[in-house]
């Protein structure tokens, strides 16, 4: 494969995780307690990062990338607030 191929690859995939990252924000800020959302999602968050370590099968590239998780899977103060002052989601697909 070259490299332009692979940069493509991985660009691609790159698309698809900032769209699983903006998926699971918007999920947790459509719960009704979306702090206590956040909480679970940290908590899930650092065991899977605990069994990737006690496993020794996780990269170390894996790892690093699990611990930089929750400031992109998690929606800021002012995301969570512009989702508790829209009261109907206007979606085309909905």
């Amino acid at each position: 494969m070259d490299s332009q191929m692979m940069q493509a690859q991985l660009e691609y995939l790159q698309g698809q995780v900032t769209a699983l990252q903006a998926a699971v924000r918007g999920l947790i800020c459509a719960q009704a307690d979306p702090e206590a959302a956040m909480r679970m999602v940290s908590r899930q968050l650092e065991e899977t990062q605990a069994n990737g370590l006690a496993s020794r099968s996780a990269s170390e590239a894996s790892l690093l990338g699990l611990d930089s998780s929750p400031d992109r899977l998690l929606p800021t103060k002012r995301q969570r607030q512009r989702a508790r002052d829209d009261e109907v989601l206007d979606l085309p697909w909905l």
